[in-house]
C-alpha cells in the first residue's frame, strides 16, 4: 500500500517526465507568454508581435514575421533531447530529461 501522498511521490512524477510531455508543456508555457506580451507590451505595434507556428514535424517556430531583420527561434524534439536554436546566429542548445544532466 503506497503511503506517500500523490503531490510528493516524486518517483511516479519522475516516470511520467518523458520528452514529449516537457515539450509540450514547454509549447503551452510559450504559447501564454506570447499571449501576454502581445495583450500588453505589443498591444498597438504589430512590427514587434510575437507569433508561435508549428511545424509538421512537430517543431515549433517563435518570432516577429513583421520585424526586419526577422528573427526567429524554432524549437524541436531532436534524438530525444529538445532542441532550440536561433535561426538568425545558428546559436543552439539541447537539454535532455536525464537527472543530472548537462546536456
Amino acid at each position: 500500500m503506497n503511503s506517500i501522498p500523490q503531490e510528493l511521490n516524486w518517483v511516479e512524477k519522475r516516470a511520467a517526465c518523458n520528452i514529449a510531455e516537457v515539450f509540450h508543456q514547454l509549447c503551452l508555457e510559450i504559447g501564454s507568454d506570447i499571449i501576454a506580451i502581445n495583450t500588453t507590451k505589443h498591444k498597438d505595434d504589430l512590427f514587434l508581435h510575437f507569433q508561435q507556428d508549428s511545424l509538421q514535424d512537430g517543431s515549433v517556430v517563435i518570432g516577429q514575421p513583421k520585424r526586419t531583420p526577422r528573427v526567429t527561434v524554432m524549437i524541436g524534439i531532436v534524438d530525444q533531447k529538445i532542441m532550440v536554436r536561433n535561426q538568425a546566429t545558428q546559436e543552439q542548445d539541447r537539454k535532455s530529461t536525464r537527472l543530472n544532466s548537462s546536456h
